[in-house]
């Protein structure tokens, strides 16, 4: 009898086994899963840190996936099957992930052979998009058990996620309806890179984040250059990394994104920009007039970066420890920014506009080349937000910072008084604490 019941244990846990390892690609099983009652029409793939495989299927708690990059490869699989049940058989589509620390615990930045440079790499690149549901990758809400991405052990600078749209969308100009929600990201060289097309609405949001310890000072520093040396057995010069991060959220032309309810804290290039230790020559000031505020002497990082990407909102979301010029920073027709309810906590400029001078070759059109027409963004929003320190004029210190409004005459759309470019409802209540 007993050895009865060890031999139905074991053919239960293969039975168990070999339905965790069915795909359920075909349209017939995609089809089935979502009429189930339990399902209700919802596509959801389970990631557990704890019992989680990246050759299961992921489709159910007892067969969870056990990485986010795993989860996105399901998806991209059942991607053509979902896109044709979107509109009668799917709600929308859910990556549902346990509490715990995700490690990336491999190495992603390269090692250019022929130059001798390192490159950035991205843990995840996510593509997968629905055209007309939602995609919510939404981390645990359990108290005492958050989802944290950690990229301590990523040997190499890394970045948590680049998010791009996929060939299929791109051609069909397609909103990636995008949602991400409800976890922590730590001790990344980047946390978002977001690349979209500027005339197509994104609707992207990210959502009660939390971002800590981003930047070169923790990923893609001394520690990751010990450790290609150690690998490749011999001294390479510290120049051949990436200079430094360009933001904790890098947006180059996507158009709607929202950040709501966020939070960063410790976003930095350089180890001594913190509250304790400050050096405002090393870490948020420069004799240059580089655009780019991760170039030429400036060693803090903004916390967002929002390149040729009209209507951004930022929204509840709480700046900490970040030293830059800029902590939020728009470029090039960032136009019709919605900045509202946020909270800027330290003595640094918080929100700036600056655009590269057309034919000037002063380190500012080194990503675009000294022909780009780069403008200023306009029609800005600001309400109910608080600075550390309440200055609209000119300073040292100040919240608000952009450039001459008649930099590139000529080429941009005539703007003949600042409050065309930011726009102050009731002023009184964006304040100092």
């Amino acid at each position: 009898m007993r050895l009865m019941i060890i031999l139905g244990l074991v053919f239960s846990s293969y039975s168990a086994l070999g339905n965790c390892k069915n795909l359920y690609l075909s349209d017939y099983s995609v089809r089935t899963h979502l009429q189930q009652p339990s399902v209700g029409n919802i596509y959801r793939i389970y990631v557990s840190k704890s019992d989680g495989d990246d050759t299961f299927n992921g489709t159910s708690r007892e067969c969870p996936v056990a990485t986010l990059r795993g989860a996105h490869v399901r998806l991209k699989a059942a991607e053509a099957i979902l896109r044709k049940y979107s509109r009668t058989h799917l709600k929308y589509v859910e990556v549902a992930i346990e509490g715990g620390r995700y490690s990336g615990g491999f190495s992603r930045g390269s090692i250019d052979s022929r130059t001798d440079t390192v490159k950035v790499g991205n843990e995840i690149y996510w593509t997968f998009s629905l055209p007309n549901k939602y995609t919510y990758i939404s981390g645990s809400t359990q108290a005492g058990n958050p989802t944290i991405f950690d990229g301590r052990r990523t040997k190499g600078p890394t970045r948590f996620m680049n998010i791009s749209r996929s060939a299929q969308a791109e051609a069909a100009n397609e909103e990636q309806n995008l949602i991400f929600r409800n976890f922590r990201i730590y001790n990344y060289f980047e946390a978002f890179r977001i690349a979209g097309t500027r005339h197509v609405n994104s609707d992207i949001t990210l959502q009660s984040l939390k971002y800590l310890n981003i930047g070169k000072a923790f990923d893609g520093g001394e520690d990751d250059i010990a450790e290609f040396n150690r690998v490749k057995g011999r001294r390479r010069n510290p120049a051949s990394f990436p200079t430094q991060s360009h933001a904790a959220i890098y947006v180059n032309q996507t158009n709607g994104l929202r950040i709501i309810s966020n939070f960063f804290n410790n976003i930095t290039n350089q180890e001594n920009c913190s509250a304790s230790s400050f050096d405002r020559r090393r870490c948020n000031y420069s004799t240059t007039n580089s655009v780019d505020g991760s170039q030429l002497g400036y060693y803090g990082l903004h916390a967002i970066y929002v390149d040729r990407s009209p209507n951004l909102t930022v929204a509840s979301t709480g700046f900490v420890n970040v030293y830059a010029r800029g902590v939020l920073k728009l470029r090039d027709r960032s136009n019709f920014a919605i900045l509202q309810n946020n909270r800027f906590y330290d003595n640094t400029n918080a929100i700036i506009d600056n655009y590269c001078e057309h034919g000037v070759g002063n380190g500012c059109n080194s990503d675009r080349g000294l022909q780009a027409i780069e403008c200023p963004s306009y029609g800005v929003l600001l309400q109910g937000n608080r600075f550390r320190f309440d200055r609209r004029s000119y300073g040292a210190r100040k919240n608000i910072e952009f450039d001459s409004l008649n930099k590139n005459e000529g080429y941009c759309k005539t703007l003949t008084q600042p409050d065309y470019r930011f726009r102050f409802r009731e002023w009184g209540s964006n304040y100092d604490f």
